[in-house]
């Protein structure tokens, strides 16, 4: 039967902080310089007397019973946070994500496009709409599928300018 410890979001922003997020690299001597306001031979503000004994009490529960703390499992605070942020990351690329019925002037956006949107194509029309780029390409071409397939192109120089 395995027992649950539920970590508070006072002491896992500080095991966020200082160890990695994972109560696996929790340290005797980083904490108690966290105490003393002291990380790395640096200045910080120490901790919360609560959160500091808290995590000595499970350093102390697994000096004295190993076995039984390496049956704990450990129930981290829900990151509501992060949560939120990969919603309003999908919201934007919603927004920004090209729909069907482009019109002829979006279509030729390289930036807006779908067609276009794929540097396969978008690379090699830049460099055609350039004169003086083109003044050193003999010619582009697809590439063979052993050199990446759909996903390159070979542009081949010309020897003398």
């Amino acid at each position: 039967m395995s027992n649950e410890f539920v970590i508070k979001d006072d002491v896992y922003s500080v095991l966020v902080e200082y160890f990695d997020g994972d109560i696996i690299n929790l340290d005797k001597k980083i904490l108690s310089g966290l105490k003393k306001g002291k990380f790395k031979k640096k200045e910080v503000e120490p901790i919360d007397g609560n959160v500091y004994k808290t995590l000595r009490k499970i350093l102390k529960f697994e000096e004295d019973n190993p076995e039984g703390y390496a049956e704990i499992e450990w129930i981290y605070p829900e990151k509501v946070e992060e949560v939120q942020e990969e919603e309003e990351v999908k919201e934007e690329v919603e927004d920004i994500t090209p729909k069907e019925d482009e019109s002829e002037e979006v279509k030729k956006d390289p930036y807006k496009s779908i067609e276009y949107g794929i540097l396969k194509h978008s690379v090699p029309d830049f460099i055609k709409k350039e004169g003086d780029l083109m003044k050193l390409i003999n010619k582009i071409e697809d590439a063979n599928i052993e050199d990446g397939g759909s996903g390159a192109f070979y542009v081949y120089l010309k020897k003398k300018i």
